[in-house]
């Protein structure tokens, strides 16, 4: 893991290299982020230098072909995105009845979920910074367990679905607006 880690570098448009951490799953995956934010508007490049990675296994040495892999990426423009706000209504008794429940709040570009986010048990207002220019729908539903999945419910046997409910109109999403006021009920 430390040839892994002295091998892999991030650099920005100066050549300064940026502070990463490595978070290993195992000793084949490895997830890379930078210590503090990247900032906006800028190219960074990430370097491989596959002949400094060693080998755990001894019985294999060092590759004999030295080869550089260069990732150029630029993160996006802070300016170019918006803002959604809003505060779900919903009867407080069905907090009352899930003690470990969770409100979880969908953006919803086209057919697919562009953001999420699992409010604490009992809390109904939502934000979602950083939301590209779009147009945009708004769901929530309740999660029993707080975990963020869907129970539909069942007809074999008979089971409620979890409360839902929808902003009823689409919206768009404008550089550096708020949307406010995107308020709806969960029931």
């Amino acid at each position: 893991r430390d040839s892994v880690e002295h091998a892999i570098t991030l650099t920005d448009t100066g050549h300064h290299q940026v502070k990463t951490i490595f978070h290993w799953y195992d000793d084949a995956r490895v997830y890379l982020t930078p210590a503090d934010s990247l900032l906006s508007n800028v190219f960074y490049l990430v370097t491989i230098r596959t002949g400094e990675i060693q080998s755990p296994v001894t019985l294999i040495g060092r590759s004999a072909k030295d080869t550089l892999l260069h990732f150029h990426f630029q993160t996006a423009n802070v300016r170019e995105f918006g803002k959604i706000s809003g505060t779900i209504t919903m009867a407080d008794s069905f907090f009352a009845q899930n003690p470990t429940s969770a409100l979880i709040v969908q953006v919803l570009q086209g057919g697919s979920v562009a953001a999420q986010k699992i409010l604490p048990h009992g809390e109904k207002k939502f934000e979602f910074n950083q939301i590209p220019t779009a147009t945009y729908r708004v769901r929530a539903y309740l999660s029993h367990d707080g975990s963020g999945i869907y129970d539909p419910g069942s007809v074999q046997p008979w089971r409620f679905g979890v409360p839902t409910g929808e902003y009823p109109k689409e919206f768009d999403a404008r550089p550096r607006w708020t949307i406010a006021n995107i308020d709806f009920e969960v029931k």
